[in-house]
C-alpha cells in the first residue's frame, strides 16, 4: 500500500527486504528471515546502499539502478546471496547447485556457497563468451565449496549437458547428490529481485524526484526475463510502475514477440535450436527466455493449458502465436527495444560523453533507446546489471577503475587447474565424468585424479 511504501523511504536495504519478503511464506520465523536477510546484504557488499539509484543524465528524468556492487559485481548477487543462506538454514542435508553459466551466474552462485556448511556449487563454463574478469572470478576463486568445469564448447553445449542430468539413467546420481537449480527460474531469486524495484522507488522519493503514488518507468536488460518479471510482480504488489521496457541485444526474440505476437526461434535442419548470436552483452545471448511463460500465464488469466500448448508448439515447430487478448495484456505494461553491437557501443559512448558515466554492455541495451533520442515522459530507471569493470570499454571510453584492487588480487592469484576448476571436452560422457569428479573433490577435499 502507499502507506507501507512511505514507511520504507528511510529504511535500510535489509529492512526493505524484510518488509517485502515477509509477505511470502518461506517457512522461516521472523527472526530467521531477519538473520538470512542481514547476512545476505551485509559487509560483503561494496556500497552501503546495496543497490543505489544515481542520476544518469541531469534534467532528463534518467536514472541508473546500480546492481553491480555485490561480491562478484553483478545483479545476481542480490538473489543468490539470499538463496545460499536460506538453503543453508532450512536444509539438514548437503545440497549441490548444478548449472551452466555464460559468465555471471557461476560467480554469484559460487560466492553464495562461501562459508556455507550444507551447500556446494558446481557450474559448467564455456571457454568462449565470458569476459576476462568473469573468467578470472570463475577460475581463480578461493571458495572451498565451489568447483568450475571449463568446457571447450559454447554456452548452449553446457546448458544442454546440464539438462541431460534429468534423464532417467541419471536419476539415482542426481537424487543421491541432492542437485538443485540456481538458475533464473528459481522463485526465491525472483522474489528477492522485487526488493530493489521497491528500493529504487523509495530512493527516488527520498531524493525528491517523485512523490508517493507517482508512476515511474523501468528499462531492463533482458534475457531469461527474470529481472523484468520481478518488476512486473512488484507492480502487481502495488508499486506504481507505469511500464517496463524489455531491452534486448541482437538476440531479440522478446522484442519481435511484442511487435508481432509470434515467438520464433530458428531451428537447424536437424531440428535442433540454432545457437544464440554471440554479442558484446554475453549474458543476454539467449533465444528461449525461461521466465517468459510466467508472464504469459498472467496475461492469459492463468490458463495453464494455453501456456502448455504454446510451449509445446515452440519445442516442436520453433514458434507459437498468442491470441490478441494475451498480447494486449502484455503490451499494457511491457514495451521493448533492440540494440545491435554497434548500438551498444554507441550507448556506452553516449553515457560517457554526454553523462560522464561508465556503463557495461548489458546496461547499454537498457540505455540505448534514450541515447538514440527517446525522451522519457516520466522518471525512468535503467537497470545497471553488472559493474563496468568486468568488461573492456569501447573506443573513446576510459576503462573503469573502481574496484580495480579487487580485480588485481584475482590477476595476481594464478588460477590452479585441479584446485578449484577442471577441464572437460564437449562430449556428454566427458562432461558427466567431470561432474562426478567435481562432486568427489568437494565431498572429500582431495586433489583431482587428473586435469581433464
Amino acid at each position: 500500500s502507499a502507506a507501507e511504501i512511505q514507511q520504507l523511504v528511510e529504511a535500510s536495504y535489509a529492512d526493505t527486504a524484510n518488509a517485502i519478503l515477509t509477505k511470502f511464506n518461506m517457512g522461516l520465523s521472523p527472526e530467521q528471515l531477519a538473520e538470512v536477510v542481514s547476512g545476505a546484504y551485509g559487509e560483503q557488499w561494496h556500497h552501503p546502499d546495496i543497490t543505489p539509484v544515481t542520476t544518469l543524465k541531469e534534467n532528463q528524468n534518467l536514472y541508473l539502478l546500480e546492481l553491480g556492487h555485490g561480491p562478484t559485481l553483478a545483479f545476481k548477487n542480490v538473489g543468490l546471496e539470499f538463496l545460499g543462506r536460506y538453503l543453508d538454514m532450512v536444509n539438514t542435508e548437503m545440497l549441490r547447485a548444478l548449472g551452466a553459466s555464460s559468465g555471471d551466474t557461476i560467480n554469484a552462485a559460487h560466492n553464495a556457497t562461501r562459508g556455507r556448511s550444507k551447500l556446494h556449487s558446481i557450474f559448467l563454463l564455456p571457454e568462449t563468451g565470458p569476459s576476462d574478469v568473469q573468467m578470472l572470478q570463475a577460475l581463480a576463486h578461493d571458495i572451498e565449496t565451489a568447483m568450475t568445469i571449463l568446457i571447450s564448447g559454447d554456452f548452449d553445449i553446457a546448458q544442454d549437458a546440464i539438462k541431460t542430468f534429468n534423464a532417467p539413467e541419471h536419476h539415482n546420481f542426481k537424487a543421491e547428490n541432492n542437485f538443485i537449480s540456481f538458475n533464473s527460474i528459481q522463485i526465491l531469486r525472483i522474489l528477492t529481485q522485487m526488493v530493489y524495484y521497491f528500493r529504487a522507488y523509495t530512493q527516488l522519493m527520498k531524493q525528491e524526484v517523485i512523490q508517493n503514488g507517482d508512476e515511474v518507468d523501468f528499462s531492463v536488460p533482458s534475457a531469461n526475463f527474470g529481472d523484468a518479471l520481478a518488476g512486473h510482480w512488484a507492480r502487481e504488489m502495488g508499486l506504481p510502475i507505469h511500464s517496463i521496457n524489455i531491452a534486448t541485444n541482437a538476440n531479440d526474440v522478446l522484442h519481435r514477440f511484442l511487435e508481432t505476437g509470434t515467438y520464433t526461434v530458428e531451428l537447424l535442419p536437424s531440428g535442433i535450436r540454432k545457437p544464440a548470436t554471440q554479442t558484446r552483452a554475453p549474458s543476454q545471448d539467449i533465444t528461449v527466455s525461461s521466465n517468459f511463460e510466467r508472464a504469459l500465464f498472467w496475461a492469459c488469466d492463468g490458463d495453464s493449458s494455453r501456456v502448455k500448448g504454446w510451449m509445446t508448439q515452440l519445442k516442436e515447430t520453433g514458434s507459437f502465436t498468442v491470441d490478441y487478448g494475451t498480447l494486449t495484456q502484455l503490451r499494457s505494461i511491457f514495451t521493448s527495444s533492440k540494440a545491435s553491437d554497434e548500438d551498444i557501443v554507441m550507448a556506452q559512448q553516449w553515457a560517457w560523453q554526454e553523462c560522464g558515466r561508465l556503463i557495461d554492455p548489458h546496461t547499454a541495451t537498457a540505455v540505448f533507446p534514450f541515447a538514440h533520442g527517446k525522451k522519457p515522459s516520466r522518471p525512468t530507471v535503467c537497470l545497471s546489471t553488472a559493474h563496468p569493470i568486468q568488461f573492456s570499454s569501447p573506443d573513446g571510453v576510459p576503462e573503469e577503475t573502481q574496484y580495480a584492487d579487487e580485480v588485481a588480487i584475482l590477476r595476481n592469484r594464478k588460477p590452479e587447474s585441479g584446485k578449484h576448476f577442471l577441464r572437460s571436452g564437449t562430449i556428454i560422457h566427458e562432461i558427466h565424468a567431470a561432474v562426478v569428479e567435481a562432486v568427489s573433490i568437494l565431498n572429500e577435499g582431495r586433489a583431482p585424479i587428473e586435469d581433464r
